[in-house]
């Protein structure tokens, strides 16, 4: 797939992202879309999937269905309007895999993944807003986008639901998809979308924005782990004091330059956030196995025609460092073709993977990456 927007970027990314919503139309080329119904649902009955269904009556007393589905689930939903949602459809299906490239003017470090919404006609999953910024793209058939206004953690939900729904939302604008068209939507947006066709199928690429209680609470908790206990608060210049149970100011002080050494840290700050960042949504499907030797690696090289990262595994990389899987490895040494096979997901042939192993760290990159089940081979 060769494609870009159809709009311009620059003006995008100062006038629009996370700060207001975008409706484009005629974005991409609807023929890169042709995701079949049959292919959603045989993906939905798999246990390794995350698939759900929103069901509702009348837009009202909304269910939400966790998979894996059968023909006897959908049956039973004949009655009600209800939308099948299946996430991290980057992963199994090559053309929404493709899709990420269409935005690499974003950090692909900051993507979370692509999700179907395949619906039929009425029915939606309410309304609602979410924490991150999304690219809705309308695959097939029409749907109808109602937005509201910016909504926070005080706006009302509607109570006894297990799904997060808008008591009530102000429409200010309507709009309807047709195939290739994308509405962009920065955080916290209000926002209900009701399929207009029976063949209803919208493609969702939403981007992670951690909230800053994960990135504290992660960022120290590994540092802790990292740090030599034996460094200890101190205060070998105290003096006495009027009350002994006032924490001072200058206590104070010498807590801000603890804590200010690893915070203000860039060198760690960069590390941690590409290690962050690069976590896999579903580490289950990254199963560790006993690492093969490099003699062991040579016959896999030997008899596999092509190499490939895992679709599924997140990769990214700073001035020191390799990320993949929520590891780092230092690039110093590594072969930049390696890296940038790592980067873009790019599939290789044997012969050529072969040429850039030329040094023992690019060697045990390999061995690792194989071990963690991030890198795939096939076999001739």
């Amino acid at each position: 797939m060769h494609q870009t927007l159809n709009f311009d970027i620059d003006d995008f990314l100062k006038n629009y992202w996370q700060r207001k919503p975008l409706l484009i139309k005629h974005a991409i080329n609807p023929d890169l879309l042709q995701i079949s119904r049959e292919e959603l649902f045989d993906f939905a009955a798999q246990e390794w999937v995350e698939s759900r269904i929103v069901s509702s009556q009348d837009q009202k007393n909304w269910t939400l269905h966790r998979g894996p589905f059968d023909n006897d689930d959908y049956q039973s939903l004949a009655s009600k309007d209800w939308t099948l949602l299946i996430q991290a459809i980057d992963q199994f299906i090559p053309e929404a895999n493709q899709l990420k490239k269409i935005f690499d003017f974003i950090p692909s470090w900051r993507l979370d993944d692509i999700m179907a919404s395949l619906a039929q006609t009425g029915a939606g999953v309410g309304p609602h807003f979410d924490q991150y910024d999304v690219f809705l793209i309308q695959g097939q058939g029409q749907r109808r986008w109602q937005i509201g206004p910016v909504c926070d953690g005080n706006s009302p939900l509607l109570e006894n639901c297990e799904l997060s729904i808008l008591q009530y939302m102000q429409v200010d604008h309507q709009w309807d998809l047709s195939p290739g068209d994308i509405l962009y939507l920065p955080p916290g947006i209000a926002h209900n979308g009701t399929a207009l066709t029976d063949d209803c199928m919208t493609i969702s690429v939403g981007f992670r924005a951690p909230a800053h209680s994960e990135i504290l609470d992660d960022y120290f908790g590994r540092l802790s782990a990292r740090i030599d206990q034996s460094l200890r608060y101190s205060d070998p210049a105290i003096h006495k004091q009027g009350n002994p149970h006032a924490v001072t100011a200058d206590a104070v002080s010498r807590l801000k330059t603890i804590i200010g050494q690893y915070a203000n840290n860039e060198a760690l700050l960069s590390q941690w956030l590409g290690e962050f960042m690069t976590e896999p949504k579903y580490p289950e499907h990254f199963p560790e196995q006993p690492a093969p030797s490099w003699a062991v690696m040579q016959d896999i090289i030997n008899t596999a025609t092509c190499f490939q990262l895992h679709p599924g595994a997140r990769a990214a990389i700073d001035d020191q460092y390799l990320f993949v899987n929520g590891e780092s490895w230092a690039r110093r040494e590594l072969s930049s073709a390696l890296i940038d096979f790592v980067l873009n997901h790019a599939i290789a042939e044997a012969s050529q993977f072969n040429k850039w192993l030329e040094n023992d760290t690019s060697r045990q990159l390999v061995i690792d990456l194989i071990s963690r089940n991030c890198l795939l081979y096939e076999e001739s």
